[in-house]
């Protein structure tokens, strides 16, 4: 009993002790979690969290990506093309071919008899260069005395059998003959008539042919083809000029790496014009030749074009997470791209307004054209009028001297036929005095330059300002935003890492539109990017400067600041 009594008195103080220990928690946790513990409610949020720039809660812990590659990637082999097509002219080549009749063999003599007793058979040899080019072969012979049949032989086949006139000539089946040749002459045996002796005495005994000499019929021609010139091929044609007669020449055969790309004959005295497969074209050295069967040609002006696709450069994108940047105002973050008087640094004259005009007189177009590097120009001549559609412009929005009055122009009081309202402040107050128009292209494009109504939320879509005529709306006057800008305590950094083989590598790298070169002859080249980052989505573009890139890696990775 007394064992039993000390057991139940210990376990009743250790309750008391836990129920003291809990008392003693709900007592030092914060209200808010106190009262969600004793009233069965959700626990609110941790305590750990602090306000973001836009003022909702976020945990402060750091992001998983700090110290890791927000971006790795392979681009492998980037081609440089200078240009969009490329020209390979060949030298000047002479075809004929020359038929002219030939003693090919020929003996002065030859004597064969037939007897009971004593016979006497003659081989006679003779050897054709090229069979397939030798026409007419003709054996003649003249007859100084015969009795009994003559019969010859053309390799093993019956060509005479009879007495021969006192000169001969037989046509040799063309069929029947070979590189090397035997005639047989024998002569017919004497039969019941065994005391004499039947023969023939053959004089100038010859074979002729008409032999065309094909040496000149083919002319071989070379051409180099780049690595990245191949890669890109999108359309090939031969052009070439014969001087020829139509009537006396045969067919034109013109084979690239042994592929026929033309077989016909051609216009004569004009230039030719071939469209061929780009597979017939190889990297490396390309051999094509000219061969004809007949006449004679004169081929200039030989050259083989290529076409090449529209270059496209690769483009990788990655997230920078919101956790990483602070609030600034907007005025102290200026954008490459964006009109607002300033011209970021390394930003393109291509692809900032303020940029092309801080650079010099220039002319902007406010619609990039269709050839990279011409959107901003400092010389605008008649021809290039027409690239920009609207019109380019000086810093005073006057059109280039030249392009006056071309659809654009928004100072010469006329709106062109076919003019758009969106291209040409004239056609925009044509169309309603009471429309509202933007000098430059507003953000959301150029349909939006010129609109019969705006609202406030679009006041601030047009970079200076919608302007009217009769319209009676007015923007007001808004706050500046707040956006947000890469946190001091932390750096971008961005790194390529290329095929180490000792060349420069020469290249236009572009952040989000911000442009800066790289130029070096190491393996690895590092920059930091911090002033190029933004939230959320990001965009790299890599174009090579001056010759192909092979680049084994490309990486951003986000890192503590030293």
């Amino acid at each position: 009993m007394f064992k039993r009594g000390q057991s139940g008195s210990g376990a009743a103080a250790l309750v008391l002790l836990i129920g003291g220990l809990i008392l003693l928690y709900l007592l030092l946790v914060p209200p808010d979690l106190r009262d969600a513990l004793l009233n069965d409610k959700p626990l609110p949020e941790s305590s750990g969290t602090t306000t973001n720039v836009y003022g909702s809660q976020t945990n402060s812990n750091l992001p998983k990506s700090i110290n890791k590659s927000v971006l790795s990637e392979v681009p492998g082999r980037i081609d440089y093309l200078k240009q969009s097509d490329v020209e390979h002219p060949l030298s000047a080549v002479n075809l004929y071919t020359t038929t002219n009749a030939q003693v090919i063999a020929k003996e002065s003599t030859l004597y064969v008899k037939n007897g009971v007793f004593d016979k006497l058979f003659r081989n006679f040899t003779f050897s054709l260069d090229d069979v397939q080019n030798t026409e007419n072969v003709l054996l003649s012979f003249s007859m100084q005395s015969g009795a009994g049949r003559l019969f010859i032989y053309l390799n093993n086949n019956l060509i005479f059998d009879g007495f021969p006139d006192a000169y001969t000539t037989i046509e040799l089946d063309k069929d029947r003959l070979n590189a090397q040749n035997n005639i047989l002459f024998g002569v017919s045996a004497v039969g019941w008539r065994f005391w004499t002796t039947n023969e023939f005495q053959l004089k100038d005994v010859k074979i002729t042919g008409d032999i065309t000499d094909i040496s000149q019929q083919l002319s071989k021609n070379t051409f180099s083809v780049a690595d990245a010139e191949k890669f890109n091929m999108e359309k090939a044609t031969l052009r070439f000029f014969p001087d020829c007669t139509p009537s006396q020449v045969g067919r034109l055969k013109v084979n690239i790496n042994n592929e026929n790309v033309y077989n016909a004959i051609p216009d004569c005295n004009q230039v030719n014009i071939i469209e061929f497969s780009t597979d017939a074209i190889s990297a490396g050295n390309n051999l094509v030749t000219f061969k004809t069967e007949k006449g004679f040609y004169s081929i200039y002006q030989i050259l083989v074009k290529t076409e090449l696709k529209k270059q496209v450069f690769p483009t990788y994108y990655f997230e920078m997470d919101k956790r990483l940047f602070n609030s600034v105002e907007e005025e102290e973050t200026v954008k490459c791209g964006e009109i607002d008087g300033y011209c970021p640094n390394n930003c393109d004259e291509d692809y900032d307004k303020d940029c092309c005009f801080e650079t010099g007189s220039n002319y902007w177009c406010d619609i990039a054209t269709a050839d990279e590097g011409d959107r901003c120009a400092s010389i605008i001549n008649s021809n290039q009028c027409s690239r920009c559609s609207s019109v380019y412009e000086d810093d005073n929005n006057e059109p280039a001297p030249l392009c006056e009055g071309a659809c654009g122009d928004d100072s010469d009081g006329a709106c062109p036929a076919g003019c758009s309202e969106d291209y040409d402040k004239d056609c925009c107050f044509e169309v309603s005095e009471y429309n509202y128009w933007c000098d430059d292209v507003p953000v959301y494009g150029i349909n939006d330059v010129c609109k019969s109504s705006l609202s406030q939320a679009q006041c601030n879509d047009c970079a200076e300002g919608y302007e009217t005529e009769k319209g009676s709306f007015t923007c007001e006057q808004e706050e500046k935003d707040f956006i947000a800008a890469l946190r001091d305590d932390f750096d971008v950094v961005l790194t390529l890492k290329f095929l180490d083989d000792g060349e420069k590598k020469a290249a236009k790298v572009f952040v989000n539109g911000h442009k800066f070169s790289v130029s070096t002859a190491k393996e690895i080249y590092s920059r930091n990017i911090d002033d190029f980052v933004e939230e959320d989505s990001n965009v790299i573009k890599i174009e090579p400067e001056s010759s192909s890139l092979d680049i084994r890696k490309l990486e951003v990775k986000v890192e503590k600041s030293k």
